[in-house]
C-alpha cells in the first residue's frame, strides 16, 4: 500500500484507491472488528521513507487500533520481471542493505505512532 498516486495506479490500476481502503478499515474498526493492513511489497524508489512516515502517520490519525505489517519487494519468482514490465528498475540495488534499513524504519515508525505490528525481514 502507498498513498502515492503515481504509484498507486500504476501498481494497482482496478482497485479502490488506499483512500477508501483506509476508509473501510476505519468503518470496520469503528463497528469493533480487528482490522490490519500489509504494506507490502515496499519499493527501493526515491521517497519510500516519506511514503511509509506519510502511511503511518494516516493510519495512526484514523485508525489507531490497527495492526501493521510490511516487507520489501523480493526477489523470488517472477517479482522482479512484473516490476521491470511496469518501468520501475532496481536492478542495481542492495536487497539485503535495503531490506536491513527498511525494517529499521518501519520499527521506529511502529514505535513513534504507537501501532502494534511487525516487519518481516527477507530470510
Amino acid at each position: 500500500m502507498t498513498l502515492k498516486p503515481t504509484l498507486y495506479r500504476l501498481l494497482e490500476p482496478r482497485v479502490p484507491s488506499p483512500y477508501a481502503r483506509l476508509r473501510l478499515l476505519k468503518e470496520a474498526s469503528s463497528l469493533g472488528l480487528k482490522v490490519g493492513v500489509i504494506i507490502a511489497p515496499i519499493f527501493p524508489i526515491e521517497g519510500w521513507r516519506e511514503d511509509l512516515e506519510m502511511l503511518f502517520k494516516e493510519l495512526a490519525t484514523t485508525i489507531p487500533n490497527i495492526t501493521v505489517y510490511g516487507e520489501i519487494l523480493h526477489r523470488r519468482g517472477s517479482n522482479l520481471r512484473y516490476i521491470k514490465e511496469l518501468g520501475i528498475s532496481i536492478s542495481d540495488i542492495d536487497l539485503k542493505d535495503f531490506d536491513r534499513q527498511v525494517g529499521s524504519h518501519f520499527e521506529a515508525l511502529l514505535s513513534k505512532y504507537n501501532l502494534e505490528g511487525r516487519y518481516w525481514y527477507e530470510q
